[in-house]
């Protein structure tokens, strides 16, 4: 399963994915791109069903956090460039 079908979404949101921390990537990988439901995690990783949501609703507002930033400054750098009259 992809996350994002783009190149410029899908190196932004990988490069935030892996720096989340370890437990959370772990959980989030398993969640989102292995499609395991929040239950098989709990089961697989031997951890509560209430830490998966935890640690999903932890990498979510990382990942959130960290492309918003990305994505305001792209927006900013993108037009705040003044085009040259000819």
């Amino acid at each position: 399963m992809y996350l994002c079908r783009r190149p410029l979404s899908r190196y932004i949101f990988g490069t935030e994915i892996q720096r989340l921390p370890p437990k959370c990537k772990e959980i989030f990988i398993l969640g989102k791109q292995e499609g395991l439901t929040y239950t098989e995690i709990a089961e697989y990783l031997n951890v509560s069903f209430r830490t998966v949501e935890n640690q999903m609703s932890k990498a979510f507002s990382i990942i959130r956090t960290k492309v918003s930033y990305k994505i305001n400054t792209l927006l900013f750098l993108l037009f705040s460039i003044k085009k040259e009259v000819v």
